[in-house]
């Protein structure tokens, strides 16, 4: 069974298809942002530094630059909207619903 976490009244993660459900709407995003999204989920409340997400959901040959983060994040903030993935300036992301 699919995990499903709510975002909020309209939204709901599906993090084994990586889509994002919107009424009979459905987004899919990368393995690598929804990995990303629920890492920030998981974390919620709490600010993540880029670092963090570097650390904890690549490996380390694999590594891309923090710029491919803040993509990976400005397209889950369009998705999303911008007050569900908040920049803290100077120290990382911060998940709230």
């Amino acid at each position: 069974m699919a995990e499903e976490i709510v975002i909020n009244e309209q939204m709901r993660f599906n993090t084994l298809t990586h889509k994002l459900i919107s009424g009979d709407e459905a987004v899919s995003i990368s393995a690598k942002e929804s990995a990303i999204l629920h890492y920030l989920i998981s974390n919620k409340n709490r600010i993540v530094s880029v670092d963090e997400i570097l650390q904890n959901l690549w490996e380390y040959d694999e590594m891309p630059s923090q710029d491919t983060i803040r993509t990976y994040i400005k397209n889950l903030r369009f998705i999303l909207g911008k007050e569900h993935i908040i920049n803290v300036r100077g120290e990382g992301y911060r998940y709230s619903n």
